[in-house]
């Protein structure tokens, strides 16, 4: 039996990279394995493979720290060097009773059997 946690194609990452207009070198996803194509690449060895999903969302009060965050981020390039004003600009069509939901797409595999 085999276990492995990864994330989605739909996270929070690329909805932040939606909302800043990031493509091509200043958005950089890591989308080798993830819940979308994980079941496709663990069927190739495991005769049997299932997936359990994890919904979760950030709820996040503090706009600030979000910023800091994702200043941090080595797959959102365009946004690392942007001024902290113009980021909190960009993310307050986004707040909602002054929070930023985002949703976090997260799951398990679980394959069992050789193929």
């Amino acid at each position: 039996m085999f276990y492995s946690a990864t994330y989605g194609e739909h996270n929070f990452n690329d909805i932040i990279a939606e909302w800043f207009g990031l493509i091509g070198e200043n958005y950089d996803p890591n989308h080798l394995f993830t819940l979308q194509n994980g079941g496709a690449i663990l069927g190739k060895e495991f005769a049997d493979v299932e997936v359990h999903r994890y919904e979760d969302s950030l709820h996040i009060t503090k706009v600030d720290d979000l910023v800091e965050y994702l200043q941090s981020l080595k797959a959102l390039h365009g946004i690392g060097t942007m001024e902290k004003d113009k980021m909190l600009c960009m993310l307050e069509p986004h707040m909602e009773d002054g929070a930023i939901d985002l949703q976090k797409e997260y799951g398990t595999f679980i394959a069992r059997g050789r193929a």
